[in-house]
């Protein structure tokens, strides 16, 4: 049963970065499986509920209230049902804490994201291009594709000239990449025989960025490549970078690209107008539900009245507010915002503390997955500015997937000391 149990979670390791199908059809069983058979699995693999756990279930017990005196309490359970996927990190913990295969894992999750980040390079190679995702006009389709079956017209297609992978949208693709990311810059961090591997793979990973014109993501990318190099102050690995992001900057030559990033601070620019009615919006949705907001996972139904009417007849009703924070805010209320950055900090001093540990240690692995974790998490949140990152379960399986990995390498770390 062990065998079985460990090549699961390894499979579901590669199947996060492609496919959320997949990943629900692997996931759910295991979850039912732990807590069904919990009289065996709580021994062999007990639950940790550390600080972490704690401040989510703070959390959700807040995102609870706030869906029970809300605008539609049965139409919550979607949105409280995503949030459990944080169970995807207490199994994690639970099971790493006796198995110590973290690496293993992270290596899945990374050769997985890899092929995810060329199959979207490939899609903007072959150009084929439509209006929305498996189902749009077709802006531009290669003549040589003409005839082929619409399914693989389908895959092969970017949207809106943005490539998508093998997910639905560029943004949900983006911001997959990231955690990636920040494994390939952690890896690079090590004085390895075999950096230029992990060069390599990082620029792949870019690439995978760059197709995917997702400004947010590649704000975030920054951002982590910043603190990276804030963590790492080595001359070997500045060199190593400046050669990669010399070669990823070349790209933007291209005069589509460059208006792509230059178009972050044009407020008229229709996506960042759009937002900014969007965050207006949250505000008086704030200031009339201030403390436990308008009810969790109701942004559809309550939308509409805070629309203008020319963007509600041109879009129909918002499903978020295009930022975690302000998305948080408005549906559970400066309380339940307040509950979320909690949970994040704890989350955030736990991967610190097994950080500097990790320095010590003549380990390198256990360092560069927290190291990956903090990386991850520094992404995330800085995407979540401009983005519903905790909305998207595509993104929030991922996350508290690198999160799980790098929380128990911190925890493993922190009891070797106690025994010591």
């Amino acid at each position: 049963m062990d065998r079985v149990i460990a090549w699961w979670i390894i499979i579901l390791a590669a199947v996060f970065p492609v496919s959320i199908a997949a990943s629900s059809l692997l996931y759910f069983p295991l979850l039912g499986f732990y807590i069904l058979l919990g009289a065996w699995t709580f021994k062999r693999w007990p639950p940790e509920w550390g600080p972490t756990e704690k401040a989510f279930t703070c959390f959700w017990i807040v995102s609870l209230l706030s869906a029970l005196l809300g605008a539609a309490p049965w139409y919550s359970r979607i949105r409280l049902g995503k949030d459990l996927y944080f169970f995807i990190l207490v199994l994690l913990t639970a099971y790493l804490a006796q198995e110590k295969t973290g690496p293993k894992l992270m290596k899945a999750f990374m050769i997985s994201t890899l092929l995810t980040a060329c199959f979207g390079i490939l899609q903007r190679i072959i150009g084929v291009n439509q209006s929305t995702n498996a189902g749009g006009y077709f802006l531009y389709m290669p003549p040589w594709l003409s005839h082929a079956p619409r399914s693989l017209q389908n895959h092969l297609s970017m949207v809106t000239g943005r490539a998508v992978g093998t997910r639905a949208h560029p943004l949900t693709y983006a911001e997959g990449l990231l955690f990636a990311l920040g494994y390939a810059l952690s890896r690079l961090t090590g004085r390895r025989a075999d950096w230029w591997k992990w060069a390599v793979a990082q620029y792949v990973i870019l690439l995978g960025l760059v197709v995917s014109q997702s400004r947010g993501a590649w704000l975030a990318a920054i951002v982590m490549v910043i603190v990276a190099c804030l963590l790492n102050r080595d001359v070997r690995f500045y060199k190593q970078l400046a050669v990669i992001y010399f070669s990823i900057g070349l790209c933007f030559l291209s005069p589509a690209l460059r208006a792509r990033a230059f178009s972050i601070t044009k407020t008229t620019y229709e996506p960042n107008a759009e937002r900014l009615e969007m965050w207006r919006a949250g505000a008086h949705m704030i200031k009339d539900h201030p403390l436990l907001g308008v009810g969790t996972g109701t942004m559809t139904l309550v939308s509409p009245h805070y629309q203008s009417e020319k963007q509600h007849l041109a879009y129909g009703p918002w499903g978020h507010l295009h930022s975690a924070y302000i998305n948080s805010a408005a549906e559970r209320g400066l309380l339940g915002l307040a509950a979320f950055l909690t949970f994040i900090v704890v989350l955030a001093f736990e991967l610190w503390e097994g950080y500097r540990l990790s320095l010590t240690e003549t380990d390198d692995e256990n360092r560069m997955i927290i190291l990956t974790g903090l990386l991850g998490l520094v992404g995330w949140l800085v995407a979540g500015f401009t983005e519903a990152i905790n909305h998207d379960s595509n993104v929030l399986m991922m996350f508290y997937f690198v999160m799980g990995l790098a929380l128990a390498a911190s925890r493993d770390l922190l009891k070797n000391l106690k025994r010591v």
